[in-house]
């Protein structure tokens, strides 16, 4: 159980003439997981990044080829896990490993939304509906602790918790649920997993402590993500990239690059002095026509820049495919992109 606290000192067995022999070494590797012998996880968390990456290097040669929920099925089924496997063990790791991780996540988001660098983080969890990889690991942290606590595990997991306070104090306190927290002098063992998972155990309500089943508690302690709708992942790849770059402007419009100092010039080439998204889809005149087919048909229907770019959940799914049909066909005809 020493994994789960601080790895002080790793040896390799060797069998000689029937004795064993113990040599000290600097790390070892044991179930994939790479044990360093002083404590950190940088060893092992490159090696679990350059397994992804050349995950991630193929997806991105798929990104016009498959649809954008075929790309996110790829990555939530053969990338990701590759990035989690063990992280109940290393999550005590450096921020710097932490960050390493969550940018490939983000490129492997880039891929699938089809967005730029120059994106938030926000637009690609917007798109794309996953947790950040540091929100899944407290939760499968809090999930393993739920199922010790509750001996749903070997024994000898649950023989390394430590005391709650009840058990160690008579008065009676409103942490008497609590667990003890294990004092440690060393941050590697504070934030190993049993240290860090009693103080998040510990923050949680006591009704959600005391869900009756493993299923309920991880519902309750996984966080609200928002989905996006269908409709968004319909029609061509390169037209849908193009409206979601129009939702999120990072986009090609000069309004866009100037955002990011690509370009000086903020004008359309009709002369406006501002090429945003509302000028390119309603008011730029370069584009009658189009406009016309965009709005043709939808007298019911309140259409402004945030319905075309967002949809609206007032209106019913086949409301919304409807009018993002529309928007990707303006983008088609304008030839704008």
């Amino acid at each position: 159980m020493a994994v789960f606290f601080l790895i002080i000192i790793l040896c390799d067995v060797l069998i000689d003439s029937g004795r064993s022999f113990l040599l000290k070494v600097r790390w070892t590797t044991y179930l994939s997981v790479t044990f360093v012998s002083d404590g950190n996880w940088t060893v092992h968390i490159e090696n679990i990044a350059r397994s992804a990456l050349k995950q991630v290097n193929v997806l991105r040669k798929l990104k016009f080829i498959l649809s954008k929920q075929a790309l996110s099925n790829i990555y939530l089924t053969f990338i990701r896990p590759v990035l989690e496997y063990a992280c109940e063990v290393w999550d005590g790791c450096y921020e710097r490993d932490i960050e390493k991780l969550e940018k490939i996540q983000l490129e492997a988001a880039r891929i699938v939304t089809g967005l730029t660098k120059f994106a938030s983080k926000d637009s690609l969890y917007f798109e794309t509906g996953w947790e950040t990889l540091a929100n899944r690991r407290e939760t499968r942290k809090l999930t393993t602790f739920y199922k010790i606590h509750n001996k749903l595990c070997p024994p000898y997991l649950f023989n390394c918790l430590p005391p709650i306070t009840s058990d160690v104090n008579s008065y009676n306190l409103r942490n008497n649920q609590n667990y003890v927290p294990p004092r440690c002098r060393l941050r590697t063992s504070a934030s190993s997993f049993i240290p860090s998972t009693v103080s998040l155990w510990n923050n949680l309500d006591i009704s959600i402590r005391n869900s009756p089943t493993l299923s309920s508690f991880k519902n309750r302690v996984k966080a609200d993500i928002y989905k996006t709708p269908k409709y968004y992942n319909e029609g061509p790849r390169k037209l849908s990239i193009l409206h979601t770059r129009l939702r999120h402007q990072c986009s090609s419009l000069n309004a866009d690059l100037s955002k990011i100092h690509i370009i000086n010039n903020f004008k359309c080439n009709c002369g406006a002095s501002f090429e945003d998204a509302i000028h390119y889809f309603l008011e730029c005149p370069l584009y009658l026509n189009e406009r016309r087919t965009l709005l043709s048909n939808c007298d019911d229907i309140n259409i402004n820049i945030e319905t075309l770019l967002f949809g609206n959940d007032k209106y019913s799914y086949d409301v919304n495919s409807k009018i993002f049909g529309k928007v990707r066909t303006f983008i088609n005809q304008s030839k704008r992109f």
